[in-house]
């Protein structure tokens, strides 16, 4: 998919036009949005947080949003970074519907590809220990590339109610 917009001036005036891509939706995900995440039905929402992902986006910022900037303030805290290997379990606050959340540090985002499939197993790890058995999973990376990986890992692929795309397309 791409989508065509004027680079420079507002009004469109003078500026080249840039050509943006992005990757087409993942077949069974969902776009993330404040709706989605408060119609989400499932024992945890799961996020993979990048140690570079700065601002949060996808669902990490929507549910910042939601919780009034709470994910923000234990970043800058330096409470959870995004670290590869990181884990957090926590609870929304009653901001969502949810009764927990999950988040786990993906390392540097220009290497979550290679360390997805790492990050995912410990995430069957903490779901079997938390005895979390439907999960909503939120990824800095294209919900694509997540699906690819738990192509290899039907179990916690059984697990998995909703996967969230990391950007609208």
């Amino acid at each position: 998919m791409s989508i065509k917009g004027n680079k420079g001036k507002s009004g469109g005036g003078g500026g080249k036009e840039e050509v943006v891509t992005r990757p087409p939706p993942a077949k069974g995900a969902v776009a993330a949005s404040l709706v989605v995440l408060d119609g989400l039905d499932v024992d945890a929402l799961v996020l993979l947080i990048g140690e570079d992902e700065r601002p949060l986006t996808g669902a990490a910022g929507l549910l910042d949003w939601r919780m009034c900037g709470w994910l923000s303030q234990q970043l800058l805290a330096g409470a959870f970074r995004g670290a590869r290997g990181e884990k957090v379990l926590t609870w929304p606050a009653g901001r969502l519907a949810v009764p927990a959340v999950v988040l786990m540090g993906l390392g540097k985002t220009a290497e979550a590809r290679d360390v997805l499939g790492a990050t995912l197993d410990e995430v069957q790890k903490v779901l079997e220990a938390a005895k979390l058995a439907r999960v909503a999973l939120g990824a800095c990376v294209p919900a694509a590339t997540v699906e690819e990986a738990l192509a290899t890992r039907p179990q916690l692929k059984e697990r998995i109610k909703t996967l969230l795309e990391a950007q609208a397309p």
